[in-house]
């Protein structure tokens, strides 16, 4: 692609490109409707642009709160590698949210070092079961 775009340019590319903007993050969603109402500053314009190459690059990945294997679709369904395991929404909060989607992976580091399937069973309906097991793998 031409690197002398416009930003309105990328935003149409990156939605074109990640099926009408299903595949962006929420977050990132967003940055392209600031974008395109002329309302993204230059740390926006820098991420627009950093999005723009993933996509780009087709390796296109937004990892919820920054932590690797965790994403959150736009209807608040939280997934640990690519596996659905909670849903929640913290309106505002996100300190709590931050602290919850930490929590969660969390549990999917441990379930996954002691061999158990991550499903929302494991990580949140039976994590009591599988809280003090030790993990044999050193």
């Amino acid at each position: 692609m031409d690197s002398n775009l416009t930003a309105a340019d990328k935003c149409l590319f990156i939605l074109s490109n990640t099926n009408d903007g299903e595949k962006l993050s929420p977050r990132h969603l967003t940055l392209i409707q600031l974008v395109v109402n002329n309302l993204a500053n230059e740390a926006g314009l820098n991420e627009l642009q950093r999005v723009y190459e993933m996509v780009n690059n087709n390796n296109y990945t937004d990892w919820f709160y920054g932590i690797e294997n965790l994403k959150k679709d736009h209807q608040g369904y939280i997934y640990w590698r690519n596996k659905y395991i909670e849903h929640f929404s913290y309106k505002d909060d996100y300190e709590g949210e931050r602290l919850a989607a930490e929590k969660l992976a969390s549990r999917c580091k441990h379930l996954e070092s002691i061999g158990v399937e991550i499903d929302i069973d494991s990580v949140v309906f039976r994590w009591e079961e599988y809280e003090s097991i030790q993990s044999t793998v050193n």
